[in-house]
């Protein structure tokens, strides 16, 4: 007999299942091929990251650029990132994971401009998984929106009635507003450089983490529900 699916785990996309770095130097190497000034783009980037902004990319590309142009390197970025994986190498041990197990079902749930997270989330394979692009910083009140009268969780593009749902992050201020009977786990990297947006408080509730098979592990030890 299926199990019904009991948790959700909503995973974060950049510095959590992609290293977004390595994606911004794909898209570099598009900007050159097509004759654009990538020390631009660089710049305006790391302006918008330390001041504790997340970089919308597509934006940035709008301000000079068209459609067409648009179009052209989203095709480019893609076929880039298809060669060379922006994703990390626990992801894919990671998702296989939380695919095997019945009592879960998961949900990407990434902050950002529409067209720069659907691009990525195309060039890493993970398009057709299910996922929601928001623009808000606490995906915790996110979370906290789907509770329905009864006490269980009524996600969006799911179709599952969800007792509890486990939040996956880099950014602490991610946390925000998350319900009391839902855990987290803030993931910090070690060998990468932290950003201002990154830094703050968590609940005692949600567990800091190096990696994504040390949240595997995690898992693989709670209690049933």
């Amino acid at each position: 007999m299926a199990t019904t699916p009991s948790e959700l785990f909503a995973a974060d996309l950049d510095r959590f299942l992609i290293d977004t770095d390595k994606a911004m130097d794909r898209l570099g190497a598009v900007y050159i091929a097509e004759g654009l000034d990538d020390d631009g783009l660089q710049a305006a980037r790391h302006l918008v990251e330390g001041s504790g902004d997340s970089f919308d990319v597509w934006k940035h590309i709008s301000s000079f650029g068209s459609a067409d142009l648009l179009g052209a390197i989203e095709a480019r970025f893609i076929e880039h990132c298809r060669d060379d994986p922006i994703t990390y190498e626990d992801t894919e041990p990671f998702l296989d994971y939380l695919d095997e197990d019945a009592s879960m079902v998961q949900l990407i749930l990434t902050m950002g401009d529409l067209g720069w997270q659907a691009a990525k989330l195309r060039a890493a394979n993970l398009y057709e998984r299910p996922y929601i692009i928001t623009d808000r910083r606490d995906k915790g009140t996110i979370i906290g929106s789907w509770q329905t009268a009864s006490g269980l969780y009524a996600p969006p593009v799911i179709g599952e009635t969800i007792l509890r749902v486990m939040l996956g992050d880099d950014k602490a201020s991610s946390f925000e507003g998350l319900p009391a009977n839902c855990p987290g786990y803030l993931l910090h990297r070690p060998t990468e450089r932290r950003l201002a947006s990154q830094e703050g408080s968590v609940p005692p509730r949600v567990k800091i983490v190096g990696g994504l098979l040390e949240i595997a592990e995690d898992l693989s030890l709670r209690e049933a529900i």
